[in-house]
């Protein structure tokens, strides 16, 4: 399962060059790890949040989040 994750604005949004900005990335750790996961599909997460600039392989995520609960998002 994923206890480590980058939560983008957009599906795609890490793999392209160049990445979105540091202020739209979010750095989410997780005690829990997820099972349910696709790459493609929106999520919702709930945590606490704060601001910290966290430097991945693959960007600059300019919020970190500690995820309490993820789930699918289902319109």
């Amino acid at each position: 399962g994923v206890t480590i994750f980058l939560l983008v604005p957009y599906v795609g949004a890490c793999i392209h060059v160049p990445p979105p900005p540091p202020n739209q990335l979010v750095y989410v750790t997780t005690e829990t790890p997820w099972e349910k996961y696709s790459l493609w599909d929106p999520i919702w997460v709930t945590g606490k949040m704060k601001t910290e600039i966290t430097t991945t392989d693959y960007a600059e995520a300019g919020y970190a989040l500690n995820a309490d609960q993820i789930e699918n998002y289902e319109i």
